[in-house]
């Protein structure tokens, strides 16, 4: 199944068969302001309006909705059974069951990128120019670099290492270890933009 969503003219998510493009069902909601997550078999939605919501993947339904605030990254799983959604201000970790925050932490910075799972750790980079690594089961901050831009892509990792790049173009290696550190190891010749 393909899943999709529309801002205009109003709210809607949809499901599609993957081999033949038909149309399974369609939901309407707020407007989806950001890209949707599949996260423990509940599709997550997050709305221009601020809010958080869980959909039955087969049916459609709205299981629950919360308004959290504005995000423009996907939901990242956060364990079992929960959601980390990362608004303009603050980080927000819900349950996939009823949609109850248990925990909510000021943002180091505005994500507008995936999260990427690594080790056990939530990385993200930031538009406020740092990277940041979380623990999903409580949003603690396990560490946070600076960098020479914001970083509006998600890192990649390879084994133990991430990497990253920054709006300007520098790519950096960074490796988690007790004293991570952000090391430019290239100069691109463009911006990059996503």
């Amino acid at each position: 199944t393909v899943y999709a969503a529309s801002s205009r003219p109003e709210g809607r998510v949809y499901a599609f068969r993957r081999d033949t493009g038909k149309q399974i069902w369609r939901t309407s909601t707020d407007p989806i302001g950001a890209p949707l997550a599949m996260v423990d078999g509940v599709l997550v939605g997050e709305t221009q309006k601020g809010g958080v919501l869980a959909l039955d993947p087969a049916t459609g339904k709205v299981r629950w909705h919360r308004r959290v605030g504005v995000a423009r990254g996907p939901a990242a799983a956060a364990g079992e059974g929960a959601v980390v959604v990362a608004t303009t201000d603050s980080l927000v970790r819900l349950t996939l069951a009823d949609g109850k925050v248990t925990h909510r932490v000021e943002s180091p910075g505005t994500v507008v990128s995936t999260w990427l799972t690594h080790h056990g750790a939530l990385v993200a980079g930031t538009t406020d120019s740092q990277v940041v690594s979380i623990r999903p089961a409580d949003l603690h901050r396990n560490w946070t670099l600076q960098v020479d831009a914001p970083v509006l892509s998600a890192p990649a990792a390879l084994g133990d290492t991430l990497f990253l790049a920054s709006r300007v173009g520098t790519v950096y290696r960074i490796v988690p270890d007790s004293a991570p550190a952000a090391e430019p190891i290239a100069t691109l010749a463009w911006p990059i933009t996503a």
